[in-house]
């Protein structure tokens, strides 16, 4: 074994895969152990205090200001000497020794007991020491996120902070960055111009985040600001139809710039631009995962209209990962189902998938739209033979419907055998003709999540028994989105505490 630790590579790969913590005692162990701890010490670092601590003690002042609503936390503010500015020769130590090992770097202060903020006087300062040079502070930087609205907000800084220490984020990246997330809160003309410069400059993004709260912008600049010919990755907020017509086809995703795009998750106010956003999608792109999320309902008719053309222009060859889930913060349809049921329910019309059937790569699909996916007993025996490799399954209406499901726990049961490598089920299936007698079906499954949204229910007794009896890798149950009906959720509210006790009890 001691000959073992004489071998670089080995300590390396010991030190790489060791807590920071244990890092830290190697570090102490012995000379030959320095090096590729401080190498692990340094990997990833999600607050500014490693570089505030390098830097000389008088180079710094620090106001503490309590934070709103907390009584644990304080907000440690670090300001800029009055007495003197900061000097290449501060920041020696750190770039000589420590910044050339930071691999990730996403500061989350709203996580640490001492949130430390850094002003923009003395990002300022930073700026100046590195004669504003790009990278400076990590300049093999893999990948970068930069402060969220709630990490700032959380401590009672408005908008402005992010709009004025936004023109540093550059210090941070060097041309070795390839995945960056961003958050944007509102309008912010400095905070856009940011992240455009830090688009045209960084030629090896694989990765592109873009958070956007809900009704702020996408800025369309964004798209325009890079050529993404090694994007793999992208993932934006709210993009409206006015932005997205904006880009050109010249300019779109139909350019040959973005034939490695692999994953795309958009989060938009309404179904149409998703509609509009696929429309950008090159007929000849190697898409392995498109996720739409959607903050209000998707009528039948256009989430449709959204189904058909994924049938129709992503790749059934490369597609693996396919989501449309509207309500996403179920605003509309959790208050609906705490009403009591109508006199007069609706009908709504139900969502055909069979245009998909054609994507036989697909391990995850979940659409979930206002009045749900048509599903019946001889879909559901065609799913095992198109979709063989899936592991997760949600096809939920978003709204309670009211509608008696057309499935019942025998074809739950028959689709969850016949699938082995599900692990997620979420439907909406029948469960009052559950019988009290045992069931016999041969075969096993892996279903661990259930996600039974509206799913009618009569007995709790005879539910968790066919459960317990062939779920049984089930630890999780989730949901029971009706109108209020407080018989049927107690009944689900039971199987499921009768489902965890008895998973629970199995590891005693």
């Amino acid at each position: 074994m001691d000959q073992c630790l004489q071998i670089p590579d080995i300590v390396d790969s010991i030190c790489a895969h060791t807590t920071q913590k244990t890092a830290f005692s190697m570090a102490l162990t012995c000379h030959s152990f320095l090096e590729p701890s401080l190498n692990r010490i340094w990997r990833d670092i999600d607050s500014f205090a490693p570089l505030l601590a390098c830097l000389p003690p008088n180079a710094f002042q620090v106001e503490y200001r309590a934070i709103p609503g907390s009584t644990r936390s304080l907000l440690s503010l670090y300001q800029l000497s009055a007495n003197r500015a900061l000097t290449p020769a501060d920041l020696r130590r750190y770039r000589d020794r420590y910044a050339h090992r930071i691999r990730t770097f996403l500061p989350t202060p709203s996580r640490n007991p001492q949130c430390i903020f850094i002003s923009a006087k003395l990002f300022q300062a930073l700026s100046l020491a590195t004669d504003n040079e790009a990278g400076a502070l990590s300049p093999r930087l893999v990948e970068f996120s930069w402060l969220s609205p709630f990490d700032y907000s959380w401590v009672g800084f408005g908008p402005e902070y992010a709009e004025e220490v936004s023109p540093f984020i550059s210090l941070f990246l060097g041309k070795s960055v390839t995945s960056i997330t961003f958050h944007i809160s509102g309008p912010s003309p400095l905070q856009t111009a940011s992240i455009q410069s830090v688009a045209r400059r960084l030629p090896e993004i694989k990765t592109f985040t873009c958070r956007a709260e809900e009704n702020v912008r996408f800025p369309r600049e964004l798209i325009l600001a890079h050529s993404w010919d090694r994007l793999e990755e992208l993932d934006i907020g709210d993009i409206s139809a006015s932005e997205i017509g904006h880009i050109h086809p010249e300019e779109a995703l139909t350019s040959e710039r973005f034939l490695n795009l692999r994953d795309v998750l958009i989060t938009v106010a309404n179904v149409e631009l998703v509609i509009e956003f696929l429309k950008l999608i090159p007929a000849n792109n190697g898409l392995c995962a498109f996720k739409s999320e959607v903050f209000n309902y998707a009528p039948a008719a256009l989430a449709q209209i959204v189904v058909d053309i994924f049938a129709a222009k992503l790749n059934p060859s490369t597609l693996e990962v396919l989501t449309l889930n509207d309500d996403i913060h179920g605003v509309h349809g959790d208050a609906a189902a705490e009403d009591d049921e109508p006199t007069e329910i609706d009908f709504y019309e139900t969502v055909d998938i069979t245009s998909l059937y054609s994507f036989n790569k697909l391990i995850k699909l979940s659409i979930c739209v206002q009045g749900g996916v048509h599903i019946n007993p001889k879909e559901i025996a065609q799913i095992p033979g198109v979709w063989p490799d899936i592991r997760l399954l949600s096809l939920l209406s978003t709204f309670p419907t009211g509608q008696t499901p057309c499935i019942d726990h025998m074809d739950l049961l028959h689709l969850a055998r016949a699938c082995p490598s599900l692990s997620y089920l979420g439907l909406c299936f029948d469960a009052t003709h559950i019988p009290s007698s045992s069931i016999l079906v041969e075969g096993t499954n892996i279903v661990g999540t259930l996600q039974v949204d509206g799913s009618p229910i009569s007995s709790v007794l005879r539910t968790t028994a066919f459960l317990q009896t062939h779920f049984p890798m089930l630890r999780h149950i989730y949901g029971s989105q009706g109108y209020n009906s407080h018989t049927s959720k107690r009944r689900w509210d039971l199987v499921r505490k009768a489902i965890f006790s008895s998973f629970a009890s199995s590891f005693l």
